[in-house]
């Protein structure tokens, strides 16, 4: 339908480029760039949270120079980051439910699992929340690579099907 509308002239070209999101903007590269990790390229794994964040929000900080930090490395890096505040667990039906409207809003959100071996971080998306059976909450959509299992890089799906455990992810917004 938005397609159609911007077929119909200047004016409503003019409309629907103001009224495209950043997500909308940037789909085809979110979407190849998950599929690329699916298909085994770790590089593109690994690189991909730096780099999602910087075009989809403008923040720089994981990428510095010419190759953007691990996922890992990010993800320990916004535990301990000032610029970084945590908005609480998975686990909490409250903050999934916080995050979702900050996602809707705009706001950078990332759901964030560090451990010594591993980091894995999901970058909240706009969208309808997904009740999970799995977490038995109701979840925001995510786009996230894994470079531990590439096939199980996800875009436009829920947060549960990057993490198994709710309690072991932490929301993570900017200050």
């Amino acid at each position: 339908m938005l397609r159609i509308a911007c077929l119909l002239g200047l004016l409503a070209v003019t409309v629907c480029q103001a009224q495209e999101t950043v997500w909308m903007k940037h789909q085809h590269w979110l979407e190849d760039q998950v599929s690329t990790c699916r298909n085994g390229v770790i590089g593109v794994c690994q690189a991909f949270p730096g780099n999602a964040l910087n075009l989809l929000f403008g923040i720089k900080d994981f990428c510095p120079a010419e190759k953007c930090l691990s996922a890992k490395d990010i993800a320990v890096a916004i535990t301990k980051d000032p610029k970084w505040r945590s908005l609480g667990k998975a686990d909490n039906q409250a903050e999934l439910t916080r995050a979702q409207q900050m996602a809707q809003g705009g706001i950078p959100v990332v759901a964030v699992m560090a451990s010594e071996q591993n980091g894995i971080i999901a970058i909240l998306m706009p969208g309808k929340p997904q009740k999970s059976p799995k977490w038995n909450l109701t979840v925001p959509l995510s786009v996230s690579t894994r470079p531990d299992h590439p096939k199980l890089s996800v875009y436009a799906n829920s947060i549960n099907f990057v993490f198994a455990d709710p309690a072991k992810v932490r929301l993570y917004s900017p200050k």
